[in-house]
């Protein structure tokens, strides 16, 4: 059976198909935004400590910091730099590891009882995590 048998047997790729698969294509259009995101506003300019000795603690460092570049980011915005300009990375890691770790779950979920109740009860508890 070749590929334009097995179409006609199981039925051609119609309007609803198409609008499922651009629906879908958009979506993946907006995870890849949101994974490349986090590369966009995690950029960490140059900076400069303007005090001789080495600042003890973070709220030292800041005080004595100076940003090369005028750009607003995460690592200018928190300060995220030596000690704590690890938070960039783990930010995107965790972010990845969400998208495993929801796969994993809610992929099988969704076979067993449907999209839509998974979803749903997906939504529902993200919005009781959002504050006030």
């Amino acid at each position: 059976m070749d590929v334009d048998e097995s179409l006609v047997a199981v039925g051609e790729f119609g309007c609803y198909q198409k609008q499922l698969t651009c629906t879908f294509v958009l979506l993946q259009i907006y995870v890849a935004c949101q994974s490349m995101l986090i590369v966009l506003v995690g950029v960490q300019p140059g900076y400069k400590i303007i005090t001789p000795e080495v600042p003890s603690t973070h709220e030292e460092l800041i005080k004595h910091v100076v940003f090369e570049e005028d750009l607003t980011s995460i690592a200018t915005e928190w300060y995220l730099i030596r000690q704590e300009a690890y938070k960039v990375n783990l930010a995107g890691s965790l972010f990845f590891l969400g998208l495993l770790l929801g796969n994993i779950l809610f992929g099988p979920l969704s076979d067993r009882f449907g999209r839509k109740p998974i979803f749903l009860i997906d939504f529902l508890h993200l919005w009781t995590l959002l504050p006030d």
